[in-house]
């Protein structure tokens, strides 16, 4: 690959194109997660490209969890590619917001927008590539990042905690597809990480 594709998230991205490096959103590809409850105890749940539709002039795929998580997203979601980036549809505002960069390299780090249940403690997440190595899936060669966490307050100062996230490319982060730390407090339960990762035509990474 003559080029590096973060998924910061990360992800989701799919039909593994080893020509040009570029992966991209499949309908079909689904998540597979591990949670554990406030009791102990523990079991699996997915999330899933389950359709399209189009919103203010793009076509989105339609991501579907099969319960709500405890960083209190909804079930459903709208997510689509644009050269080498990942967009949301923020349902409130109206808008699409970035959710990965795959263009990063070490170093560099990426700067997304708040979500609406954080936003009065800050205004954007931080992501620092602290290191890159490679994983093979299929006929692809894979980018696997690490991303130390960071934070911009309100008032503007810069904060990065120490809490590291794994994403891999063409397929995300390995904590959940919108890689926001799960607390558990706010429903008994919360993902503890990816297991596998179906796509629909390469077959499961584990």
């Amino acid at each position: 690959m003559n080029k590096l594709h973060f998924i910061y998230s990360a992800f989701i991205l799919c039909f593994f194109n080893v020509v040009s490096g570029q992966a991209d959103v499949t309908l079909g590809s689904v998540w597979h997660y591990d949670y554990t409850t406030f009791l102990g105890d523990s079991g699996s749940t997915s999330s899933a490209l389950v359709g399209d539709t189009l919103i203010l002039g793009k076509t989105c795929f339609i991501l579907e969890r099969e319960f709500e998580h405890c960083n209190q997203r909804g079930k459903i979601d709208y997510i689509y590619q644009e050269g080498d980036s990942i967009f949301y549809f923020d349902e409130k505002n109206m808008v699409f917001e970035m959710l990965y960069d795959f263009s990063v390299g070490k170093g560099d780090t990426v700067k997304v927008k708040t979500w609406e249940p954080w936003s009065k403690s800050f205004d954007y997440f931080l992501f620092k590539i602290d290191s890159i190595s490679t994983i093979n899936y299929g006929p692809a060669e894979l980018n696997s990042f690490i991303a130390q966490v960071g934070n911009i307050k309100l008032n503007g100062e810069t904060t990065f905690e120490p809490y590291y996230i794994q994403i891999i490319e063409g397929i995300g982060a390995t904590t959940n597809f919108f890689f926001w730390k799960d607390s558990g407090f706010c429903d008994g339960f919360w993902v503890d990480g990816l297991s596998c990762f179906d796509h629909p035509q390469v077959g499961q990474y584990s």
